[in-house]
Protein backbone atom coordinates (compact mmCIF):
# COMPACT_ATOMS: atom_id res chain seq x y z
CA UNK A 1 0.00 0.00 0.00
CA UNK A 2 1.32 3.66 -0.77
CA UNK A 3 0.63 6.04 1.99
CA UNK A 4 -2.64 6.39 3.30
CA UNK A 5 -5.33 7.77 5.73
CA UNK A 6 -7.04 5.44 8.01
CA UNK A 7 -10.75 6.91 7.35
CA UNK A 8 -13.89 6.36 9.53
CA UNK A 9 -16.34 4.91 7.71
CA UNK A 10 -19.31 6.45 9.02
CA UNK A 11 -20.69 7.42 5.68
CA UNK A 12 -20.70 4.42 4.00
CA UNK A 13 -22.52 2.36 7.36
CA UNK A 14 -25.99 1.95 8.15
CA UNK A 15 -26.45 -0.05 10.96
CA UNK A 16 -23.96 -2.66 10.72
CA UNK A 17 -23.76 -3.08 6.93
CA UNK A 18 -21.31 -1.09 4.90
CA UNK A 19 -21.83 -0.21 1.63
CA UNK A 20 -18.97 1.25 -0.89
CA UNK A 21 -20.61 2.48 -4.07
CA UNK A 22 -18.21 2.44 -7.21
CA UNK A 23 -17.54 2.79 -10.55
CA UNK A 24 -16.53 -0.88 -12.27
CA UNK A 25 -14.28 0.32 -15.24
CA UNK A 26 -12.38 3.59 -14.84
CA UNK A 27 -14.36 5.86 -17.43
CA UNK A 28 -10.97 8.12 -18.13
CA UNK A 29 -10.21 7.68 -22.28
CA UNK A 30 -6.81 7.26 -23.69
CA UNK A 31 -4.00 5.95 -22.56
CA UNK A 32 -4.83 7.04 -18.66
CA UNK A 33 -7.30 4.90 -18.13
CA UNK A 34 -6.78 2.59 -14.62
CA UNK A 35 -8.66 -0.41 -15.83
CA UNK A 36 -11.15 -1.82 -13.28
CA UNK A 37 -11.17 -0.61 -10.01
CA UNK A 38 -9.39 -3.50 -7.12
CA UNK A 39 -10.72 -4.05 -3.76
CA UNK A 40 -8.49 -4.96 -0.71
CA UNK A 41 -9.79 -6.95 2.48
CA UNK A 42 -7.77 -7.51 5.36
CA UNK A 43 -9.93 -8.78 8.72
CA UNK A 44 -7.39 -7.73 11.64
CA UNK A 45 -7.24 -9.85 14.89
CA UNK A 46 -6.67 -8.98 18.14
CA UNK A 47 -2.68 -10.57 19.43
CA UNK A 48 -3.57 -14.47 20.34
CA UNK A 49 -7.48 -14.11 20.15
CA UNK A 50 -9.63 -15.87 18.08
CA UNK A 51 -12.33 -12.82 17.15
CA UNK A 52 -11.61 -10.98 13.95
CA UNK A 53 -11.87 -7.24 15.94
CA UNK A 54 -11.46 -4.66 12.24
CA UNK A 55 -11.92 -5.63 8.75
CA UNK A 56 -9.85 -3.23 6.62
CA UNK A 57 -11.13 -2.21 3.37
CA UNK A 58 -9.51 -0.10 0.80
CA UNK A 59 -9.68 0.68 -3.32
CA UNK A 60 -7.11 0.83 -5.80
CA UNK A 61 -6.57 1.45 -9.24
CA UNK A 62 -9.65 4.35 -9.03
CA UNK A 63 -9.91 8.27 -9.55
CA UNK A 64 -12.44 8.38 -6.94
CA UNK A 65 -12.00 10.53 -4.21
CA UNK A 66 -13.73 8.88 -1.71
CA UNK A 67 -11.26 5.89 -1.72
CA UNK A 68 -8.28 7.08 -3.05
CA UNK A 69 -5.30 6.76 -0.32
CA UNK A 70 -8.02 5.92 2.08
CA UNK A 71 -8.17 3.20 4.41
CA UNK A 72 -11.91 2.11 5.94
CA UNK A 73 -11.06 0.55 9.08
CA UNK A 74 -14.57 -1.96 10.03
CA UNK A 75 -15.14 -2.65 13.51
CA UNK A 76 -16.59 -6.33 14.40
CA UNK A 77 -16.58 -9.03 16.56
CA UNK A 78 -16.88 -12.36 14.63
CA UNK A 79 -14.64 -15.37 13.78
CA UNK A 80 -14.12 -15.52 10.43
CA UNK A 81 -15.19 -14.17 6.91
CA UNK A 82 -17.88 -16.46 5.65
CA UNK A 83 -18.35 -17.73 1.90
CA UNK A 84 -21.09 -18.78 0.06
CA UNK A 85 -22.29 -19.89 -3.63
CA UNK A 86 -22.97 -16.83 -4.69
CA UNK A 87 -21.42 -15.82 -7.49
CA UNK A 88 -21.25 -12.18 -6.07
CA UNK A 89 -19.29 -13.37 -2.99
CA UNK A 90 -16.34 -11.56 -2.65
CA UNK A 91 -14.35 -14.67 -1.61
CA UNK A 92 -15.18 -15.84 -5.43
CA UNK A 93 -13.90 -13.16 -7.21
CA UNK A 94 -10.50 -13.52 -5.14
CA UNK A 95 -7.23 -13.15 -7.68
CA UNK A 96 -4.09 -12.66 -4.89
CA UNK A 97 -3.72 -13.12 -1.14
CA UNK A 98 -0.36 -11.36 0.42
CA UNK A 99 1.11 -11.66 3.71
CA UNK A 100 0.46 -8.16 5.77
CA UNK A 101 3.82 -7.99 7.44
CA UNK A 102 2.52 -4.37 10.01
CA UNK A 103 -0.75 -6.53 11.22
CA UNK A 104 0.81 -10.02 10.63
CA UNK A 105 -2.64 -11.50 8.37
CA UNK A 106 -3.45 -12.43 5.54
CA UNK A 107 -4.97 -9.61 2.89
CA UNK A 108 -7.24 -10.34 0.22
CA UNK A 109 -7.28 -8.90 -3.67
CA UNK A 110 -10.53 -8.91 -5.81
CA UNK A 111 -11.43 -7.41 -9.02
CA UNK A 112 -15.49 -6.90 -9.31
CA UNK A 113 -17.38 -8.09 -12.39
CA UNK A 114 -18.19 -5.59 -14.92
CA UNK A 115 -22.52 -5.78 -13.72
CA UNK A 116 -21.20 -4.56 -9.90
CA UNK A 117 -22.00 -1.74 -8.64
CA UNK A 118 -21.32 -1.67 -4.76
CA UNK A 119 -19.12 -3.67 -2.47
CA UNK A 120 -21.11 -4.68 1.04
CA UNK A 121 -19.56 -5.62 4.46
CA UNK A 122 -22.08 -6.85 6.81
CA UNK A 123 -20.41 -6.93 10.57
CA UNK A 124 -23.70 -8.37 11.74
CA UNK A 125 -22.91 -12.17 13.00
CA UNK A 126 -20.43 -13.25 15.59
CA UNK A 127 -19.78 -16.65 13.42
CA UNK A 128 -18.72 -14.21 9.90
CA UNK A 129 -18.61 -11.25 8.11
CA UNK A 130 -20.42 -11.65 4.92
CA UNK A 131 -18.44 -9.39 2.19
CA UNK A 132 -19.62 -9.60 -1.49
CA UNK A 133 -20.59 -7.52 -4.71
CA UNK A 134 -23.97 -5.86 -6.20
Amino acid sequence: MTKTVTVDPAAFRKGDVYRFPFTCIDPMPGGSNLGRIEWHVEPLRATRKVLITSVLVWASQTRDNRYQGKVFSLPCRSQSITSSRDENDYLRHVWQTAFCLEHKTLSFSAYPANQHTMLVVECISSIGNRIYFQ
